[in-house]
């Protein structure tokens, strides 16, 4: 069998979601399956460091993206004789050689306000009759939550047969680190000292933090010795969310970290007090059990995917009343009895959802097209 792969998520210096969703994919796919063919279609910006006997890396220059997809993306992979296509995102050939499977992780922005608005209808409208089409013509389609395929269903009115709910899973590198020396130095590059509630992510009107630095003002006063670290890049909504803090006048209990290493997270999970999310939408909220894996109590979202994948192992909270994640944060704060409690069951519920687990249905997913 050959299996043709879009890797154009795989670029040199760009770290993406989907680019290590992707590769997480190809290496359990390369060595469980060394009788098939996978190749890898790229541009010229992809780069792959992993090598396998039955990988190959094909580069197709892309100069305009609706010629690479529809026009030149076919010719390879007739040429190349290609059993079945797979697509890590919302993407494929709409006249296809071959089957294909595509990848909706979300529908952010054709759901919430923050992208629905006057300024975005033209492109929206035009993504949701593509989005139809590809969806449609689909041999089948992965998505990573029961919620975002109720989405799908309602937005591109796809049958629910064709929908397959694989959730994503977190690698090995996310496990409780017990040494507090090198937490101690983690915490240090982003000049944080101390306890610390955690969130990574980011700053998008969306992930709703300006409700959480509000709901951390109502509480400051009685935990001033702990501080609230923003973990994620710098962004045009940055300036803002320092502006409110300075106007609670909590401004220097509030760390922006700007980016964070993949390699680092693991650390600062770690470390921290307790884990929080807050997002007013997600399509499965991977952070949520990545602090899990490490052992940190989490508080979340009760809203879209985030309740199925917390289950019972974190606290729900209405992510839009701020006293309610106020009461929240300061019940777990002070309650030695419950962080153990959701230590426990967070580090059990992050065990259901690994690299291999997905990976292995993805693979099987591909073989009875086939």
């Amino acid at each position: 069998m050959i299996i043709g792969i879009d890797g154009r998520e795989l670029e040199r210096g760009k770290v993406t979601g989907i680019g290590r969703y992707l590769l997480n994919f190809l290496k359990y796919a390369t060595n469980a399956r060394r009788e098939y063919q996978f190749i890898l279609y790229g541009n010229q910006f992809t780069h792959l460091d992993y090598k396998s006997p039955n990988l190959t890396l094909k580069i197709i220059l892309e100069r305009i993206t609706a010629t690479w997809d529809h026009i030149l993306l076919p010719a390879h992979l007739k040429n190349d004789r290609v059993d079945i296509f797979l697509s890590p995102y919302i993407k494929a050939a709409i006249f296809s050689p071959c089957p294909y499977i595509t990848t909706i992780h979300d529908l952010l922005f054709l759901s919430t306000p923050d992208y629905t608005g006057w300024r975005y209808k033209p492109y929206n409208e035009v993504f949701k009759i593509f989005g139809r089409i590809v969806s449609k013509r689909a041999s089948a389609i992965i998505t990573d939550s029961e919620y975002s395929k109720k989405d799908i269903i309602k937005i591109f009115g796809v049958d629910e047969e064709k929908i397959n709910v694989i959730s994503l899973g977190i690698s090995d590198e996310y496990k409780p680190v017990t040494n507090l020396y090198s937490i101690e130095k983690i915490k240090n590059i982003y000049n944080i000292k101390g306890k610390y509630i955690l969130y990574v992510g980011n700053f998008k009107p969306h992930k709703n933090v300006k409700r959480l630095i509000e709901a951390f003002a109502g509480i400051n006063k009685d935990f001033s010795d702990i501080k609230l670290v923003l973990g994620g890049k710098r962004d045009k909504f940055v300036p803002s969310l320092e502006e409110l803090s300075e106007k609670l006048e909590i401004r220097d209990s509030v760390i922006f970290t700007d980016f964070i290493k993949d390699e680092d997270l693991p650390y600062l999970y770690s470390g921290a007090e307790l884990f929080i999310y807050p997002s007013l939408y997600e399509g499965f909220g991977l952070p949520v059990l990545e602090a899990m894996a490490c052992g940190t109590p989490v508080i979340c979202s009760n809203t879209t995917s985030l309740p199925e994948v917390a289950w019972d192992a974190g606290i729900l909270i209405n992510p839009e009343d701020v006293k309610s994640m106020a009461s929240a944060i300061s019940k777990l704060l002070k309650d030695d009895m419950m962080r153990e409690d959701l230590k426990i069951k967070g580090l059990n519920r992050a065990k259901e959802f690994t690299v291999e687990k997905y990976s292995s249905k993805i693979l099987s997913l591909i073989e009875s097209i086939i």
